[in-house]
């Protein structure tokens, strides 16, 4: 495994969302207050493949390094119900922005929609969600063909 291309991957991706959130802080209200810390939040479809522990260890360096915070949430399997709920778990810490790779694009479509309308920018890592309703999407460059 080419680690190097996945921490790019986790740095670019983490970057966006920090970008994003901090503008989000500075035009609205918002969950974050000015001068807080940038809280965010992680989404990953499996902690058992390497590909996302990468990602993960990559955007929390990241985050860390850029005086920001991530929360991951993810399981050991790949079901629906598992990806929803580690969703709705990411959500409940009220994220200033959410870093979101799936394996199932169409899953989450409405969830980053009002995540979206609710100024909380969401960059779709590795697969983008389907119809398009994040921020950005990060190609990984791994076997999907998107």
């Amino acid at each position: 495994m080419r680690l190097a291309p996945l921490l790019r991957l986790a740095a670019l991706g983490t970057a966006a969302v920090l970008a994003c959130a901090a503008c989000s802080q500075a035009g609205s209200a918002g969950s974050g207050s000015s001068g807080a810390a940038i809280k965010l939040a992680g989404v990953l479809p499996t902690a058992a493949d390497p590909f996302y522990v990468s990602i993960q260890c990559g955007a929390t360096a990241a985050a860390k390094a850029a005086g920001a915070s991530i929360t991951w949430k993810s399981s050991t399997n790949t079901d629906t119900a598992s990806a929803q709920a580690n969703f709705q778990a990411a959500t409940l810490v009220k994220p200033d922005g959410l870093v979101i790779a799936s394996f199932d694009s169409g899953t989450f479509s409405s969830q980053v929609k009002t995540l979206m309308s609710q100024g909380v920018p969401v960059v779709a890592m590795d697969g983008p969600i389907t119809p398009a309703t994040e921020l950005q999407y990060v190609h990984g460059g791994s076997d999907d063909k998107d």
